[in-house]
């Protein structure tokens, strides 16, 4: 009995070529060009919509002071924050549709959205 078969060789293939388009196909749709909007809410209840064809820098008050927001290329990013160990600051800037940045202390997170924020419909 001859092992690996034709066939087998065919299998992988196909099956290689379904996930790597499937890996294109989420990368492609979690560009930041998909989002319209940088959400930003804070500890305090309040939540801010920004347009990001707007280059622009943001000073946002949060428990611990101000946090300052860069938005600029369709990305986002923590310029400065009272926050102890900057980790958010550290973490630079995000691109991605699905990319968070979260200053816990300050009690800020940044988010992008495209304006159809909805999991499901029902009837």
């Amino acid at each position: 009995m001859k092992y690996p078969y034709k066939l087998d060789y065919l299998i992988i293939a196909v099956v290689l070529a379904i996930g790597i388009s499937g890996i294109y196909t989420k990368y492609q749709n979690n560009k930041s060009e998909n989002a319209r909007y940088l959400i930003i809410q804070t500890s305090k209840g309040e939540r801010l919509e920004f347009d990001l064809k707007c280059d622009t820098i943001l000073f946002i008050n949060g428990r611990l002071g101000i946090s300052v927001i860069e938005i600029s290329n369709n990305s986002a990013r923590f310029l400065s924050s009272p926050c102890p160990n900057k980790l958010c600051v550290k973490h630079g800037s995000i691109e991605n549709c699905n990319d968070q940045l979260i200053c816990i202390p300050n009690g800020v997170l940044i988010k992008f959205s495209s304006g159809d924020d909805l999991d499901a419909l029902s009837y």
